[in-house]
């Protein structure tokens, strides 16, 4: 995320447990007070595993660990229950007044470049960002 008229740029790990701990909405309010405005802030959602890849049985443990408010990131079809990590976390932006929202559309679930946790083996990912 970057809001240009205040000079803040800023990352956000958007995980089903960033999310769920409310990392975003703490963020926002950081950023908020930092001097950041909804209205000159863009959002970007970088490759991340997507609903496609995200799924579910109806019995499974995450599942039952969810809140209330992940209702309207699960689709339920067949039996097979798939969860929208973006949906959930525009949930928060757009509730916040962040609409200038941008996405890759890109599943890291979908292309085997890309690392998935689940399943590459549970190693763990680093990601970095240098600025001059």
């Amino acid at each position: 995320m970057r809001d240009k008229a205040a000079g803040l740029m800023g990352l956000v790990h958007g995980s089903r447990m960033s999310l769920d701990g409310k990392i975003v909405e703490q963020t926002l309010s950081q950023w908020v007070d930092m001097g950041g405005k909804p209205r000159t802030t863009e959002i970007l959602f970088a490759p991340h595993v997507r609903s496609c890849c995200y799924v579910f049985s109806a019995k499974s443990p995450v599942l039952q660990q969810l809140g209330p408010e992940w209702e309207d990131a699960l689709n339920r079809l067949n039996g097979v229950i798939s969860l929208s990590l973006k949906v959930r976390a525009l949930t928060a932006y757009y509730s916040r007044g962040f609409y200038d929202i941008h996405d890759s559309g890109i599943c890291v679930g979908c292309q085997e470049k890309f690392f998935l946790n689940s399943r590459d083996g549970g190693q763990r990912n680093l990601a970095a960002v240098w600025l001059r």
